[in-house]
């Protein structure tokens, strides 16, 4: 009896408690992010947990990282942040799933591209030549597309390199990864004005999936192409953000911009309520600042190829259904 009193008194403590906690956070107008008067919090997409690092250094401001398939499954997860790094496509995918779903807007509209990284293609000098060759001059996603999987002697290339062998990040998780897929896409029909049915063309779909089935998805392919001299991956797409430093005291790899190019744009979305302080931080020097950092191209950046206006991708509607047939291809 002297122990039911007891755990019964303890319960009503821990009520007491959880009563009270409520009522202090009411009266702070406590909504899960910075709004109240606390340190910012910033949710990053993954791949750019450096950059926010970098701001968490240099700014009052916490920092959490997570994959884009986590935050595209529960988006309601965003009501935790005052805002999301991350980029455009992504964004405007989350926004509209939860139009589609009859959700309620958790997020303002997103902010004018902060920074941009064009699309790359790294491959070795020597395979780069044989490549060229056999595409006729230009190395494009359709030629690399076709080639996939084959032996690189096939094509002129030595017995020695085994097999094309593609890798990009995953577009599932990552931005870059559906970016690259994206741009894949649009080259294929030579337009970004697609919509679904483009995807379930017989001719499309046979060479999506001899590409897609034959390429590795690994977010460190690019080290590892460099590390293994090509032994692991020896095509591989990514962005110009993550291999230009690298690459700064290397000879032997060749950076290719399969035109029209395609871009990463890194935009800020204000969670609704959240801490206004927050997007001036991210938007401004100290973000811009961080981004330069990363290799991003910020401004009036002169590096070439020059950028044109826009990503030059498809709608994030029409990538939603790019990724669904990439899943399928892939199994």
């Amino acid at each position: 009896m002297r122990q039911l009193l007891a755990v019964v008194a303890a319960l009503l403590m821990v009520g007491a408690a959880l009563i009270a906690r409520s009522a202090i956070d009411d009266d702070n107008g406590n909504n899960g992010n910075g709004g109240d008067g606390s340190t910012p919090t910033l949710l990053c997409a993954a791949e750019l947990g450096d950059v926010c690092d970098e701001l968490a250094r240099s700014e009052d401001i916490d920092v959490f990282k997570a994959p884009m398939d986590a935050v595209a499954s529960d988006s309601d997860m965003l009501r935790e942040y005052d805002g999301w790094l991350t980029f455009e496509r992504n964004a405007e995918r989350v926004s509209e799933a939860r139009v589609r779903s009859s959700l309620d807007r958790i997020t303002e509209e997103p902010s004018d591209p902060i920074a941009r990284s064009p699309v790359v293609i790294a491959i070795a000098e020597e395979r780069a030549d044989v490549l060229a060759t056999q595409c006729g001059g230009d190395v494009t996603w359709q030629c690399i597309g076709d080639v996939a999987g084959e032996p690189w002697q096939s094509i002129g290339g030595s017995i020695t390199w085994g097999e094309v062998k593609p890798a990009h990040a995953d577009p599932e998780s990552t931005g870059e990864g559906l970016v690259i897929i994206g741009e894949q896409a649009a080259h294929f029909f030579g337009t970004t004005d697609l919509s679904r049915d483009n995807f379930d063309e017989d001719e499309f779909l046979e060479w999506f999936t001899r590409l897609e089935r034959s390429t590795k998805t690994d977010s460190n392919a690019f080290q590892a192409l460099l590390t293994s001299r090509s032994a692991t991956y020896d095509v591989v797409a990514t962005l110009e953000a993550r291999a230009d430093e690298s690459l700064a005291q290397r000879e032997d790899v060749r950076l290719i911009y399969p035109a029209p190019v395609a871009t990463a744009d890194v935009v800020f979305i204000q969670v609704v309520d959240g801490d206004d302080d927050l997007a001036d931080i991210v938007t401004g020097d100290a973000g811009q600042d961080a981004l330069r950092d990363a290799g991003f191209r910020v401004d009036d950046d002169e590096r070439n190829p020059p950028l044109s206006d826009g990503s030059r991708l498809p709608s994030a509607g029409v990538l939603e259904a790019l990724l669904q047939t990439w899943r399928e291809v892939t199994g």
